[in-house]
């Protein structure tokens, strides 16, 4: 995809409210042509920074692994106890801070009752159409944070908190994974590149039917270029994928923080507009293979780069990378990501990244 392709949020919609934002998505960057009139912000490069030895000593204490990866589980749906954990660092000049994070998929009905996520409908611009319902899913999260190397060594009485909180997920939607969708572009692009003559087009996508002659337009262009139905259904799919991550970090204790650390927020806007943030997500043109044993997954699995611009108020607020694979359990709990770099679009300021170190299939 390019920077064509817009996914338009709302700060954390309901998925009754998802079929507004989505309807934005105006075109797919592989079926159009590249007209951009300056060349989009790069996000940072991955980094697979090592625990720091203060984070080993509390993650021991806590009994939260920062090694060992669990093969992808041959079953459907994630499962009571398939977990990941996540290591998190902030580079700011010449400081390193680290959290560690677990998040373990619990025992229905463990926490008490859980809220429903209604169906949603969506319409291409080629003429199919897609149901998306939610199941939900209750997580418990363990977070360790933040920490420095000068931390450890700390006496068991001054070990850091362990905070814990416990969020509901739509596990169907996480299942979904964005892996796909760049999946998509790359074979797309690839196909253009043998075939420079395939024409160019739209795909839109929103919660009614086209018009006949839409269709009739953009249907043809969209099976030249060889985007199929499943295509379709993985790209509006991988967009309730990432709004669902996004759930889940908001409500991660801490994270917040970490994030506004990054974020390049346009107060102004904010002010003008009467504290009113409108968020937008767009993919950019970056998209590209990686080397799936670099992440600790098996060398015959896929892994690949999606990046993305966020947007608060029209403005370049946040530009990240994400390291995605299949979503198999236990990876479903994190929707296929395996890692993460962002940073503030124009490059200057700390670097956010993180990388899935362990992982553990429910039994």
């Amino acid at each position: 995809m390019t920077g064509d392709f817009k996914h338009v949020l709302p700060a954390f919609p309901s998925i009754r409210e998802l079929r507004t934002w989505i309807a934005a998505a105006a075109a797919i960057g592989a079926l159009t042509a590249a007209a951009a009139d300056e060349s989009p912000p790069r996000p940072p490069e991955f980094r697979r920074l090592p625990p720091l030895l203060a984070i080993r000593e509390a993650g021991t204490k806590a009994h939260l692994p920062v090694t060992g990866l669990a093969a992808a589980v041959d079953r459907p749906d994630a499962r009571p106890g398939d977990s990941v954990t996540v290591l998190v660092s902030l580079t700011k000049r010449d400081t390193l801070k680290q959290w560690l994070i677990r998040l373990e998929l619990e025992q229905p009905g463990a926490g008490g009752p859980l809220r429903s996520y209604a169906a949603a409908d969506f319409y291409t611009s080629t003429g199919h159409h897609f149901r998306f319902s939610g199941g939900t899913a209750g997580l418990r999260i363990a977070m360790i944070g933040p920490l420095e190397e000068s931390d450890a060594g700390r006496p068991a009485a001054t070990s850091p908190a362990v905070k814990r909180v416990r969020v509901q997920v739509g596990m169907d939607f996480l299942a979904l994974g964005l892996d796909r969708a760049p999946a998509m572009t790359l074979r797309v692009a690839a196909e253009r590149a043998r075939n420079p003559q395939l024409p160019h087009g739209n795909l839109g996508i929103r919660g009614q039917p086209f018009p006949p002659d839409v269709v009739a337009r953009d249907g043809p262009v969209a099976a030249a270029a060889g985007v199929t139905e499943a295509d379709e259904r993985s790209i509006i799919g991988s967009v309730m994928a990432l709004q669902e991550f996004f759930q889940l970090a908001s409500r991660t204790p801490g994270l917040d923080d970490v994030l506004r650390s990054v974020l390049d927020l346009p107060w102004w806007s904010i002010i003008r507009n009467g504290g009113k943030i409108d968020l937008n997500i767009e993919s950019l043109p970056f998209q590209r293979e990686l080397v799936a044993a670099d992440w600790g997954l098996p060398a015959a699995e896929k892994a690949y780069a999606a990046p993305f611009l966020l947007r608060i108020n029209g403005r370049p607020a946040l530009v990240f990378q994400l390291a995605l694979a299949a979503p198999k359990p236990p990876l479903t709990v994190s929707a296929g990501i395996v890692g993460l770099a962002a940073c503030a679009p124009d490059g200057d300021g700390p670097v956010l990244t993180f990388q899935v170190v362990s992982s553990e299939a429910g039994k």
